[in-house]
């Protein structure tokens, strides 16, 4: 009998591990889809970032939070210019969702598991847009069919266990010279709680954009 219960156990556990690893992938259909934003080579550098190893150009982020619906839904574009092969190095791996408040959202992770470990992760997280191309220095355009991965986390929620899910993106390709554009947009079947929101990084930024829409939200404040 107790043979069969272990049976049972790491039956239910490879079905657990099977739909954490079967996450909605329909985004990967939207790769070669058309862009709605025609390739911009403009890359004007500022001075003080000549010397950076990769500089973002623009960003643009919008957060559309809404409260009677109980829904959110994130959209990001980016052009970064590509100036180092260590700076291709780094831009060529892309996570989904990306971070907003790394001192909250690693506040329960040991120092020595936050280089292998992603965070955030979000239920239900459902990407309904990624697209990335490289704009070449002679005017070539190369549409970027990225590898994807995913990585599942359990984490306790109201005092149960569920799986939280990133989305890892490998862009092959970018050379020194090279200008990165991508887009992505999720959905998330619940109201984000953002509190703080930070967009310092690594990598400078020329020109960034944050929209929020909250529309029933007339009481929120933001400090900047």
């Amino acid at each position: 009998m107790k043979n069969l219960f272990a049976i049972f156990v790491l039956l239910l556990e490879l079905l657990c591990a099977c739909g954490a690893t079967a996450q909605n992938i329909k985004y990967r259909k939207t790769y070669l889809q058309p862009w709605a934003v025609r390739p911009n080579y403009n890359h004007e550098i500022a001075p003080a970032f000549t010397f950076a190893d990769a500089v973002v150009l623009s960003e643009e982020t919008e957060w559309q939070i809404n409260d009677r619906q109980n829904t959110t839904i994130v959209t990001k574009r980016s052009r970064i210019k590509i100036l180092t092969q260590q700076g291709a190095a780094q831009c060529s791996w892309l996570a989904v969702p990306e971070g907003t408040d790394a001192a909250s959202e690693y506040s329960d992770v040991p120092l020595a598991q936050r280089n292998n470990l992603h965070r955030p992760k979000y239920f239900d997280l459902d990407i309904t847009l990624f697209h990335a191309r490289i704009l070449k220095p002679n005017q070539q355009l190369k549409t970027v069919i990225p590898k994807d991965s995913i990585q599942t986390e359990t984490l306790q929620y109201n005092n149960k266990p569920r799986f939280a899910y990133s989305y890892h993106f490998y862009l092959d390709g970018l050379q020194p010279g090279d200008i990165l554009e991508t887009e992505y947009s999720y959905f998330l079947p619940f109201m984000f709680d953002y509190r703080r929101i930070f967009f310092n990084g690594i990598l400078p930024i020329q020109d960034y954009t944050l929209k929020i829409t909250a529309p029933a939200r007339e009481y929120m404040v933001y400090h900047l």
